[in-house]
């Protein structure tokens, strides 16, 4: 696949245009304060630029969502942020959780390594009480259904009708995580995200592009607070 990289300053960003064989544009705001700009292999510099002028009140929204969240610490006093509610944190010899807890093993020292731990089982228990309530409205059976490490997508489903998720979906709130498990369910059906597939997903989220921006959003503020794959 041919690929090309340029790099370039525009409107006090640090941007990187990332040319491909792929079709459409895409911006990106990373971390580090890096814009990275995604678009097919004829996306000339002076496109790239007017698409970062023409995303700039977005673009700086979205820095003051990292810095807001590098300044603020995910674990403050024993308690963390999951699912729309407050958890507080404990810790005993098992890993555990509950409506509003979680028991951290001490045997873990590192806390987030303990949370997550932790949350695998929480992520799971609510992910499948979606599939109950989703799956028979779209007519689809997932093979399976796990939670795992994945750092680099909420979710995914494979072609043998296996379901994954990243354990960090707890993060989301419970609108966003509706949608992560409608549109893993609609894969089931469409193997693509053709106009048929969003279709399907707009028939039990209907706001799903509003969800995608939320869950955007939480994907730049754990990376911001450091959250390792664990």
């Amino acid at each position: 696949m041919k690929s090309s990289v340029l790099s370039f300053q525009h409107l006090g960003f640090s941007c990187t245009l990332i040319r491909s064989s792929r079709k459409t544009v895409s911006l990106s705001l990373e971390a580090d304060g890096t814009v990275l700009i995604r678009g097919p292999l004829c996306l000339s510099e002076e496109m790239a630029r007017r698409a970062v002028e023409d995303n700039q009140p977005w673009l700086l929204q979205r820095k003051q969502t990292i810095q807001s969240a590098q300044e603020r610490p995910l674990l403050q006093g024993g308690r963390i942020w999951m699912l729309g509610r407050t958890f507080a944190l404990y810790r005993g010899s098992q890993p555990s959780f509950g409506e509003n807890w979680l028991c951290l093993p001490r045997r873990i020292e590192d806390e987030r390594a303990a949370v997550s731990v932790c949350c695998r089982g929480l992520a799971l228990e609510e992910i499948n009480r979606r599939i109950r309530h989703y799956a028979p409205l779209l007519g689809v059976t997932p093979a399976s259904v796990s939670v795992g490490r994945s750092n680099s997508s909420w979710g995914s489903c494979r072609r043998d009708g296996r379901l994954l998720f990243s354990w960090k979906a707890v993060f989301l709130y419970p609108e966003d995580l509706d949608y992560l498990v409608v549109h893993e369910l609609c894969h089931l059906r469409y193997f693509d995200h053709s106009k048929a597939f969003w279709w399907m997903v707009s028939t039990q989220i209907p706001n799903y592009k509003e969800r995608i921006r939320h869950m955007e959003e939480v994907a730049s503020r754990l990376s911001a607070q450091g959250w390792k794959p664990y």
